[in-house]
Formats: structure tokens, sequence, C-alpha cells
């Protein structure tokens, strides 16, 4: 195993106070002689102590959960791999919201120097216990949030894990002709030279003074819904029978709700079925579109499907977000978390971080979408369903939209800052507009 790799193109993800994303799903016996089990309040703690061990198994396998962030004297950042695990189980009171939970623990900062890049916490229910995973953005994506429960399931099944190692995007990944323009490479060099010149190396009491100016201005908030297997078939069979996919379905529906043109950004698997652990492998495509009221609404999807497949042609433009980061000096990316948060001023720290979007006006959506899972067979004794994901936030928008599949039913959630959007009143808009149109 690799003692040591190079964080890339997962800088920004250093300094952010908020890059973190949330797994919530519930675990229930799916044999009878478990639910009488779990039945017996004096046997849940036999049943917990399961599940915690399943997490651990989950971790050691992941080197990602057992790897640490160091950095040398000229700020270069690095994972190390560590022997033992760096995740947390706690198991929470019976009468804690997975929401309220969630977001007192995004404004805890993660130890990442000691290897804490997740948090699991289990909160008792009825006929299940309610899993939270709180992971940090380093520790690897969305799909990487998946992979995890994913070998949870199979250890609590008591079935055969492999170690995954902590994958690593390079430029080698990506297709050829998505390099930057001659512009741009001369604007990201002029940048580099200005922040040698200036520039300083940004330590830990730099991102704990991030996240203290940040969590002073901002109060994370959650808004879910679940759909039925009926209301998800539905979904897909009207976006089938339309030539489009789900993702268009969801995006026009959220388009209809937003009620004006906005900005769309997805979050794009760059890696797709080729990775073999936990890593960020995500870039963003962005398209300008709008709901338009005088038709109807599988007219709108297919404009806004048109406008997006347009988009998507354009490699270059897929790739330039993770190529721009590449090319940057490493500190010089985390100066723009430092410059919008705290009292940290430079001229080339104001200018990367608005180059990087930190003080974009937030009117648009993003919307990350995990596909569809099963992370549990029907002879398995326990079963994971309504299954939840939440992006982490970003600094450009305060509309992000998560989207996931398991076991045939759709869950959606809308990740905001309290103060800034009626986040339970756009999510029930969503849901009445992705009724109407299925």
């Amino acid at each position: 195993m690799q003692r040591r790799k190079k964080v890339r193109m997962e800088r920004t993800h250093l300094f952010l106070p908020d890059a973190v994303i949330v797994m919530k799903a519930e675990i229930y016996p799916n044999q009878e002689k478990f639910r009488e089990l779990y039945a017996k309040k004096e046997h849940r703690s036999a049943i917990f102590a399961q599940i915690r061990e399943a997490i651990m198994q989950a971790s050691m396998v992941n080197e990602t959960l057992h790897s640490r962030l160091v950095m040398d004297a000229h700020g270069e950042v690095c994972y190390e791999a560590m022997k033992e695990p760096g995740t947390i189980c706690e198991v929470c009171a019976e009468n804690t919201d997975w929401k309220q939970l969630a977001a007192t623990q995004q404004k805890q900062p993660f130890d990442l120097e000691k290897g804490k890049l997740m948090r699991c916490f289990l909160i008792p229910q009825n006929d299940g216990i309610t899993l939270v995973v709180m992971m940090h953005h380093l520790a690897g994506d969305g799909r990487s949030g998946i992979t995890f429960l994913e070998d949870v399931m199979s250890a609590l099944n008591q079935k055969p894990l492999t170690d995954k190692p902590l994958s690593i995007l390079k430029q080698s990944d990506f297709p050829r002709r998505t390099g930057l323009r001659l512009p741009v490479r001369r604007l990201i060099r002029s940048l580099n030279h200005a922040w040698k010149r200036e520039g300083t190396v940004f330590r830990r009491q730099d991102y704990l003074r991030v996240c203290d100016g940040y969590w002073k201005q901002h109060e994370p908030k959650i808004a879910d819904w679940i759909f039925t297997e009926k209301e998800t078939a539905q979904i897909r069979q009207m976006a089938k029978q339309e030539g489009v996919t789900v993702h268009t379905f969801l995006t026009t529906a959220i388009l209809k709700a937003y009620g004006k043109q906005a900005e769309v950004s997805y979050a794009v698997d760059v890696c797709g079925t080729a990775r073999n652990g936990m890593g960020n492998f995500v870039s963003g495509q962005n398209f300008t579109a709008a709901y338009d009221d005088t038709n109807s609404f599988a007219e709108n999807m297919k404009q806004i499907h048109a406008i997006y497949q347009e988009k998507k042609l354009d490699v270059r433009n897929r790739y330039f977000t993770l190529r721009f980061l590449d090319a940057l000096a490493p500190t010089l990316i985390d100066c723009a978390a430092v410059q919008t948060y705290t009292d940290y001023d430079s001229e080339v720290g104001r200018t990367i971080a608005h180059l990087l979007g930190y003080d974009a006006k937030q009117d648009g959506v993003s919307i990350s979408n995990l596909t569809g899972f099963h992370l549990s067979g029907e002879e398995d004794s326990y079963r994971m369903r309504d299954l939840l994901f939440v992006p982490p936030m970003i600094p450009y928008d305060s509309r992000l939209f998560g989207i996931v599949t398991l076991e045939n039913r759709l869950g959606l959630t809308l990740h905001y800052r309290e103060g800034e959007i009626d986040g339970e009143r756009l999510l029930d808009q969503v849901v009445w507009a992705v009724r109407a149109g299925s």
C-alpha cells in the first residue's frame, strides 16, 4: 500500500468550513428472528454493537478512512495511511432528530491531521436504527459514500469485503484535448507568480478561523422528501416516455418550482464505473435554463434536455474546473476561503476568491444525483431503506439538491442556509411539480 498520496484537485475542500457530505438511512432487521430480538429493548445494545463493528470493518477496507492529512513546510498536503481507522461511531439518544444532529455536527471542525474524516451516528427507532454518516469531502464524493454504505451492509450481513485503495484523480485520467487554453494558462501563471511573492502557508489555526467566521454568519438547514415506489416508477416511466433522463425530469420540476431563469450546476462523475475505491471524481457542468409556463411539463423537459446535451458536448468545459485547480499553487486555493471568511486580505486573495466564485450572487441551483442502488438483498439479515443524500454546501450557491434512489424509492433533499431561502416551501413546490409532471 502506498503510504502517501498527494492532494491535488481536492484541495478546495481543505479549508472550506462546510465540505461535509451527509448520508442518512434506516437499517432494520429483515428476518423474523431479528425483528423479535430488536423488539426487546434489552437486546438492542447487541445489535448496536454489530452495526458499530460493521462500520469499523468498512473503515478498515477503505484506505481513505484510515488516512490522515499531513502538510509539509511548503504547504503541500498528502494523504498518509495509518494503521488504525479514524472513524468515530457515536450512539445518540432516542429523541435526537437526524437533521438537527447533522446541522450541529456540520459546525464541528474535522481533525483531518488525526484522520478524522468521517463521523457515524446511530439513532434507535421503533423498528430499526437510523444511520447518519457525516463524511468530510476529502474522504470522497457522494458515490464514495455509497461505497462505504455498501461495505457496512456487507459486513453487517457477514459478506466478504475487499480492500479498496484511496483513489486520486490525475491528469492522465483526463481525455485528450481538455487542456486549458492559452489565455487561462497565462492568467494562472500570473496568479501563481503574484502569490509566490506575497503568499503564505495556511495552517489548522487558519482553518479554525475560517470555520468560526463562516458559522457566525450561516445556519445549515435540510429539507427532505422520499417518494413511494409507485411515484418513483411513474417518474421513470414519464422520463423514458419523453426520451429524457430522470435527472432531466427532476431538473425540470426544480426549475418549475424555482420560477425563474437559473444557472443550473450539475455534479458530473468523470470516472464512472472505473473507480475501485473512495475518492473525489466529480467535476461540474453548468448551463442556464428556465421553465416556460406557456409550454407543457413534457415540452419543458425536452427543451431542458436539449440545452444540457448541447452543453455536454463541450468536453473541455466539463474538465475545466479540475484542470484549473490542478494548475494553481495549492496554498493559493486555500487562500480563497481564508480571504472570504477571515480578516486576511490580499490583492491576489481577492482575485482567486472571485475566480472561484466565493463572492458570486447566490441565485442558482446545484443538483447532484447518485442514481439508483440496491445495498442489501431479499434474504439478508439486515436491510437498508429510505436513503437520503445531502450534498456539501458550496460558497457560491444556497440551493443544493441531492438525489439518490434506493430499493426503488427516490429520496430528494435540499441543503440550504437559514434565512437565505424558504427551503421547506421550495422543496414542497418541487414535490408538487414532480407529481403534476408524472
